[in-house]
């Protein structure tokens, strides 16, 4: 079999039981395995093929050994699980605004969220995560984000919205302050699938609003979880709690628990994206089934969830 990046690698077939002409090397005894990786290696049980971002992956069979007579078979679209969050939390001595922004404890959401999502018995995600300066505004702005927010297939930003000036408010290492609005936010065109707006009134507008500010017209994320008003940073275990969940349920599902158990009464949280997208889960150790990739034009909606007591 082939892969865009990895080329080529080989994978013996093991018949399934005796004389049964079924082969699945899953069920076979001494059946090699296949497995997504950055490296490509040829093991006596375990054969891993690079791939990096998404890709096609192409098997092809011997009819006949020996022969060299390879026929196509087959052709799986993959893609390699990968992570980033981003957060601003040391406002209050690195903000350059007079007074400077408060303090928040963002870290708390971020951090432990990167360091829990995926593992046994979820996904393997190849993780990054950036903190205070490391985070910057053009890791999020259209045009500059495709090797960083949008070349994540899950990307999360934690920190102030709206402080002085419209927009997430980043602080800069001895330069003025700056923000970004959505208009300037168009994630999707290169890889990213689900997004965590994890900012006060992140997701406060009209449905129209925010397919005109947020969507692309060819590809577009899948989901968009963030707030309608407050967002908190209140409980050291949130990121972890919140990744935790998207182990047991859908996405849609996690971001409601989190408001439920992780914020206080009044917080609102909403989930925007395409209609048939709103159910999709991260379960599972992989490989992981989604829908195909959304565009404007695909039919857009959002659900909200209050935390009442």
């Amino acid at each position: 079999m082939t892969s865009d990046s990895g080329g080529l690698i080989y994978l013996d077939l093991k018949e399934t039981g005796e004389n049964t002409q079924i082969f699945r090397n899953s069920e076979a005894e001494g059946g090699e395995l296949l497995y997504l990786s950055t490296i490509n290696s040829d093991g006596e049980d375990k054969d891993q093929i690079k791939v990096v971002n998404e890709q096609v992956l192409t098997f092809s069979i011997q009819i006949q050994p020996g022969t060299y007579n390879y026929v196509t078979c087959k052709t799986v679209m993959v893609d390699r699980a990968e992570v980033v969050t981003e957060w601003q939390h040391a406002y209050s001595t690195e903000c350059e605004c007079d007074p400077p922004a408060s303090e928040i404890n963002t870290l708390w959401f971020a951090s432990p969220l990167n360091d829990n999502i995926g593992g046994e018995p979820g996904l393997v995600w190849h993780k990054c995560k950036l903190g205070n300066y490391a985070s910057r505004r053009e890791h999020w702005y259209k045009g500059s984000d495709t090797m960083y927010a949008d070349a994540n297939d899950f990307a999360s930003w934690s920190g102030h919205n709206g402080w002085l000036f419209p927009g997430w408010h980043f602080f800069r290492q001895g330069q003025d302050c700056i923000g970004l609005v959505p208009p300037d936010i168009k994630l999707g065109d290169t890889d990213n699938d689900w997004v965590v707006f994890d900012t006060c009134a992140s997701l406060n507008a009209s449905q129209a609003q925010l397919e005109t500010a947020l969507l692309n017209s060819e590809r577009c994320p899948h989901l968009f979880c963030g707030f309608v008003n407050t967002a908190y940073w209140d409980f050291e275990d949130a990121g972890e709690y919140f990744a935790q969940r998207l182990k047991q349920e859908s996405i849609k599902k996690a971001w409601f628990n989190y408001c439920k158990y992780k914020q206080p009464v009044g917080t609102t949280v909403r989930v925007f994206g395409a209609d048939y997208c709103m159910d999709e889960s991260l379960l599972g150790s992989g490989p992981i089934e989604v829908e195909r990739d959304p565009t404007s034009s695909s039919t857009w909606t959002y659900d909200d969830f209050t935390r009442t007591e």
